[in-house]
């Protein structure tokens, strides 16, 4: 199965320590399979949010229907 490299840069992923003394390769929006990872500021925001759980969007009114479309503006694609 193929893993999408493509994301909305309007959410951080961790990227390893390496990364920040050799410099960031790639542009924003993509991430290195096998080497960046979700983390918590992916799906919250670290200071505070008018969303329920600092989540950086509204998943209190979604149906099911719309549960994952915090999900996808980060997973732009689907496999």
């Amino acid at each position: 199965a193929s893993v999408s490299t493509t994301y909305s840069d309007e959410t951080p992923v961790g990227r390893p320590a390496a990364s920040l003394t050799d410099g960031l390769t790639g542009a924003i929006g993509t991430v290195t399979a096998g080497t960046d990872r979700v983390i918590c500021l992916s799906c919250h925001r670290p200071h505070g949010s008018p969303y329920f759980k600092m989540m950086r969007w509204n998943y209190r009114s979604s149906t099911l229907a719309t549960a994952l479309s915090g999900c996808n503006a980060c997973h732009t694609s689907k496999n």
